[in-house]
């Protein structure tokens, strides 16, 4: 689920301009969409609980609320491939190489995609063992479309 920054800072019970800094300065995770800030509402839960910063109960009933729709594990090997010999020295580098190889739209943002992998890998490994993995999370943001502003 993705934020404006006058959401987030609703959610986090202080003005916007408040949220800009912690953008620039506390390493709040923010992404530019359209030449528009967007946050990723997990990762803006994530940060927050890090930071020790309250967050309204309101972001996990908006986000239950609107669920979003995952496609058949089928439907999604067809759409992103399987992909082996993945090279990387970490995670973030093997999800990085992944976002690479994905078939996606030109316009795409690969960085952006990567950024919401590592945030959903930090939540819980996809990894099922003997160096394989599915983290659905890539396959379903390049089956659908990011909203925009």
């Amino acid at each position: 689920m993705q934020l404006t920054v006058h959401q987030a800072a609703s959610y986090l019970g202080v003005n916007e301009s408040t949220v800009r800094r912690w953008i620039s300065q506390r390493g709040l995770p923010a992404h530019t969409v359209d030449e528009r800030l967007h946050l990723n509402a997990i990762e803006l839960w994530e940060w927050a609980t890090e930071q020790g910063i309250a967050v309204s109960r309101r972001l996990l009933d908006q986000a239950r609320r609107r669920p979003e729709d995952v496609a058949l594990l089928s439907q999604l090997l067809v759409a992103g491939g399987i992909h082996h010999d993945v090279g990387g020295e970490g995670r973030a580098e093997v999800l990085r190489e992944i976002v690479t190889r994905l078939p996606l739209p030109a316009d795409a943002d690969r960085d952006f995609l990567a950024t919401v992998l590592e945030a959903r890998e930090a939540m819980g490994s996809t990894g099922i063992g003997d160096g394989i993995a599915i983290p659905t999370s890539a396959t379903r943001f390049c089956c659908t479309s990011r909203p925009r502003s």
